[in-house]
């Protein structure tokens, strides 16, 4: 009963293009024109958001010396 019916929806291809449907009662999932504009609009404020972070994120979490770390104990691989 958790499960929101769009983020856990089927996807189908119709003649028309992709349809979601319900994967509880499988019924298509109806979208308006406007909620796919404020769905496109939150998913671009998201990227913005993201790209202007992540950056400082992974300094914060010491990324550059954890990533070093890792790879130092990989074994060396050589090629031709």
């Amino acid at each position: 009963m958790w499960r929101n019916a769009r983020i856990h929806a089927r996807v189908r291809m119709t003649g028309t293009g992709y349809a979601l449907y319900d994967w509880r009662t499988r019924k298509r999932l109806e979208i308006s024109r406007d909620q796919i504009e404020k769905n496109i609009h939150l998913g671009i404020k998201a990227i913005v958001a993201l790209e202007a972070n992540v950056q400082h994120l992974a300094h914060q979490l010491n990324f550059d010396t954890e990533f070093e770390k890792l790879f130092s104990t990989l074994p060396e691989v050589k090629g031709e």
